[in-house]
């Protein structure tokens, strides 16, 4: 492949984003739902927004800030309102309440920041390319909001072609991740953590093989980013157990039946399993931090 066709801007066109939604649409992962109530979404919404470079402190951190909005109801509004968004406008403004992010449309030549050699030549749409297909997606995603079919597969369409477009100078990623999030919680919100969860382990665990797959979902088959899905969503069993631990602890649930620091141990599984730099208790929250991937 020549270095021309390598480093050429990706179109993003509507058939591309079209087929997409057409491939994944009546997918659904074979994994077994579990279940989790509302007091598991600041905890979910604070997994979505930890980037490469951030610890266990800054978890915690956004936790009690989600719990606030959650308290306030601004947390539910702003999920509903990315789920439901009309335009680009609506859409930055209910991610940007919820990432804490103020990004703006970048200007052009903004390579994806990666050593994966599946990704690393890649170069997001044009500016003028990725605002017609932010376009496109938002009018899909209206069109099946409306008939109740975004589904799981559509939200999974609907986060690679955002990771595609990537119009925004800072935060796509995350946006990607919560957009994703606001869908299952409109569409399953009972066994949505399971799906979240799995989200976030393709995220932070991704490797040759989520690369690989993104690879071939930009050349327009997403049967391999479908399974590298749903084998996050059966990894993320042991952190869903632990997290259910942690949320009985908190209720004072089932009193000595509990481990004693069923909460340290949440954020040890958190360290082990998802990579974050390490916590205040093992090192400081200055921890020099690992090398930059791609958020």
């Amino acid at each position: 492949m020549s270095a021309s066709s390598v480093n050429a801007c990706f179109r993003c066109s509507d058939a591309w984003i079209d087929g997409a939604f057409a491939q994944l649409l009546d997918w659904e992962p074979k994994a077994q739902p579990r279940t989790f109530d509302a007091r598991a979404q600041p905890w979910m919404a604070a997994f979505l927004v930890n980037g490469s470079f951030n610890g266990v402190d800054d978890y915690l951190e956004n936790v009690a800030r989600f719990r606030r909005l959650a308290a306030s109801g601004r947390l539910g509004r702003s999920l509903e309102a990315t789920h439901r968004a009309a335009s680009f406008r609506e859409l930055k403004k209910s991610l940007g309440a919820l990432t804490g992010l103020s990004a703006f449309a970048h200007l052009g030549g903004m390579r994806i920041n990666t050593a994966n050699p599946f990704s690393r030549g890649f170069l997001p749409p044009h500016p003028n390319q990725a605002q017609r297909a932010m376009r496109c997606l938002i009018e899909r995603r209206r069109e099946l909001s409306a008939t109740g079919r975004l589904s799981i597969g559509g939200a999974l369409a609907s986060y690679i072609v955002f990771l595609t477009i990537h119009l925004l100078s800072d935060g796509n990623g995350r946006s990607a991740r919560m957009m994703f999030a606001a869908d299952c919680l409109a569409t399953v919100p009972e066994i949505s953590a399971q799906r979240i969860m799995g989200l976030v382990m393709l995220h932070q665990m991704r490797g040759t093989s989520f690369h690989l797959a993104v690879a071939c979902a930009r050349a327009g088959d997403m049967s391999m980013i479908a399974t590298c899905f749903e084998r996050a969503v059966v990894d993320s069993g042991p952190l869903l157990e632990q997290l259910a631990i942690a949320l009985a602890w908190e209720e004072g649930g089932t009193g000595g039946q509990l481990p004693p620091h069923p909460i340290r141990e949440l954020h040890r599984m958190i360290e082990m399993r998802l990579g974050f730099s390490p916590s205040a208790e093992a090192g400081g929250r200055h921890a020099a931090p690992r090398a930059a991937r791609d958020a």
